[in-house]
């Protein structure tokens, strides 16, 4: 009887990635310390470890119950114990101070194990305190059969546990909000083109569909949307959906809890269909979020694709149609869709607020905001420090500051605990910072006539948000009479607005010859 532990070092969970090691299995309540060493692969734990899968046990008949898992760096917080006032057969800890229920049939309850075996008057036990969840712990030794008072109380402090609330996947502007001017909250039968190997009713706000043939593993919900949707800049999808009936992956009825997303991209006239990786749902309620923009642009897709060019293709462009495909139970089931959202990233505009809060919060608690170009290293740029964090959602206005202005931006959280320990944590989404527009200034300095039907202007004029040369449109009684750049060099004016640079002058201009109008 035994189980495994699986870890990967690539994003997709592809084979030729994983490490894997298995370990003896024992009847009853057992408290587990692995260390992380490969015994059916031959690669070691190392390197960024991107996914990690336990199986209890490799046969379906036996009743696994899991309490809690830890992952934690050894031979850090261990704490010494000493033994007194005679030897004992065995030193135990204990989660509360009831040494009664300490026994296989009620240790769940409690919370409790052995440490060591025959320790002398005077001997050292080491409990490591890291490996354990945060809680109060006593300590007793059994000797002869006769149970010890309890150890004064031992406290493991919880760790800070940083979420940062927004920005994150779900993201901010709805494409059907913006587009149709009405979400797909499914409150009408407009939301929808149609509904495929289902039967669909709308009933309090929701999709209610049932098994209807001729595939029942296959129901599709084609949703409305007014033309071709941009991948670049729509990405976040999120839905609320209801299941009934029972759990399981088989390819039977009962089965086949798995969610795809299908797009269609038109690839020379031809729409070509791309399917999401599998999306694993569960019975009842459950709010589902995903960012179809992957990297590589591939990853989005189902690994059996015969073309997998992923959200928009590989250079982000439009997608002509957007399908929503609930399960592929072959029994059918029911199931109920609250709303499907996609959306593009949250934006600054120019200000954010940054909200996070600290699931583990004690008083005392700080932090530091950085903000990243990506979402790995925690190197970035730190744009807030010493905030003092209070219980439940905290709120940061940042503005842009410690960045170039326009981009996409990871925030990431550091919190500190009053007792030293300190943990990091990213958003889940990026957030676009966008400038504050600026409207472009600049002067006329003169106006003169000159021989053949000419006219001579002459000024300069500076567009803060451009990253080079303006144009400058000349206007006489109102008619448009030609266009100047203004890139000549002007010292005076890079003197007076310096940063600028000196190249925002113009001058001269030709009319009363053959001429067209371009508006741009």
């Amino acid at each position: 009887m035994a189980g495994g532990i699986f870890w990967f070092t690539c994003a997709n969970g592809s084979p030729g990635c994983f490490n894997a090691m298995s370990f003896a299995l024992k009847p009853g309540w057992n408290v587990y310390d692995l260390q992380l060493q490969p015994n059916l692969t031959g690669n070691p734990w190392a390197g960024p470890v991107q996914s990690l899968r336990i199986i209890p046990t490799s046969q379906y008949s036996i009743h696994v119950e899991l309490d809690w898992l830890r992952l934690y760096q050894p031979d850090s917080g261990n704490v010494t114990l000493t033994v007194q006032g005679g030897s004992a057969d065995e030193v135990w800890w204990d989660s509360d101070d009831n040494p009664d229920n300490n026994d296989p049939s009620q240790i769940a309850s409690s919370g409790a194990g052995r440490l060591a075996w025959y320790v002398s008057d005077g001997g050292n036990v080491t409990f490591p305190a890291s490996k354990f969840p945060p809680g109060t712990y006593r300590f007793y030794t059994i000797q002869n059969g006769q149970v010890s008072a309890y150890s004064n109380p031992f406290t493991v402090n919880s760790r800070p546990q940083p979420v940062i609330l927004d920005p994150d996947i779900t993201g901010g502007d709805d494409y059907a909000t913006v587009t149709r001017g009405d979400p797909w909250d499914f409150s009408q039968w407009s939301d929808i083109r149609g509904v495929t190997n289902a039967t669909a009713t709308l009933e309090n706000g929701l999709l209610r569909g049932s098994y209807a043939g001729p595939y029942p593993n296959d129901p599709q919900v084609d949703l409305s949307q007014p033309g071709a949707i941009n991948a670049a800049l729509y990405h976040h999808l999120t839905y609320r959906i209801y299941y009934d009936g029972p759990f399981s992956l088989e390819d039977a009825p009962g089965g086949g809890m798995v969610a795809r997303v299908i797009w269609t991209i038109n690839q020379g006239g031809v729409p070509g269909y791309h399917d999401s990786q599998d999306i694993v749902v569960v019975p009842g309620w459950q709010t589902i979020s995903v960012d179809l923009k992957t990297d590589p642009q591939s990853r989005a897709e189902d690994e059996s694709s015969g073309n997998p060019i992923g959200w928009g293709g590989p250079a982000s462009g439009w997608v002509s149609s957007l399908r929503f495909d609930p399960h592929e139970d072959p029994g059918g089931r029911i199931w109920y869709l609250d709303y499907i959202r996609l959306a593009r990233n949250d934006r600054g505009t120019p200000d954010f607020g940054i909200k996070f809060q600290d699931n583990a919060w004690v008083n005392g608690t700080t932090a530091e905001l950085w903000v990243d170009n990506d979402s790995s290293g925690f190197n970035g740029v730190r744009v807030a420090d010493s905030i003092n964090v209070s219980q439940g959602v905290n709120t940061y206005n940042w503005n842009g500051y410690g960045i170039p202005y326009a981009g996409s931006w990871w925030i990431y959280v550091v919190l500190h605990h009053p007792d030293g320990s300190t943990v990091k944590s990213y958003s889940t989404g990026p957030v676009d910072m966008v400038p504050p527009a600026v409207n472009p200034f600049g002067s006329l300095n003169g106006v003169s006539a000159a021989p053949g039907g000419k006219i001579n202007v002459g000024g300069w004029a500076i567009d803060p948000d451009a990253t080079g040369p303006i144009d400058v449109h000349v206007y006489v009684n109102g008619a448009f009479k030609g266009a100047l750049t203004a890139n000549s060099s002007r010292t005076d004016i890079g003197a007076a607005f310096p940063g600028y640079g000196a190249d925002h002058g113009f001058s001269g201009l030709e009319i009363g010859r053959a001429s067209c109008r371009e508006r741009v």
